[in-house]
């Protein structure tokens, strides 16, 4: 499931990593999923329910998701484990929190 948002905020080239951040860590914490995919000190990676894209435009922040719609283990196509979450948000919950 794809959703695409438009958030009206500023950030700077020195604080882009910090407003990236804070916009993922509102979403994961109120739908305790997981939207970034972290390599391990084994070399395998933590298991995702999506990914997050976030332009960074001046006024507007374009924020692009996608959740995943089955749960896959790692393989060539992708390294990371991929789970569904049982419950999608919808558009308009993620945009009462971001």
């Amino acid at each position: 499931m794809n959703i695409v948002l438009t958030k009206k905020t500023t950030c700077t080239n020195s604080t882009v990593d910090a407003c990236a951040d804070e916009i993922r860590e509102k979403i994961e914490s109120k739908f305790n999923c997981k939207l970034k995919c972290i390599k391990k000190e084994n070399g395998s990676f933590t298991e995702t329910h999506g990914s997050i894209t976030i332009s960074h435009l001046a006024g507007d922040h374009k924020i692009r998701l996608m959740f995943y719609e089955k749960s896959e283990s790692a393989n060539e196509a992708h390294p990371e484990p991929r789970k569904k979450l049982s419950k999608i948000p919808t558009e308009s919950e993620i945009k009462k929190i971001i």
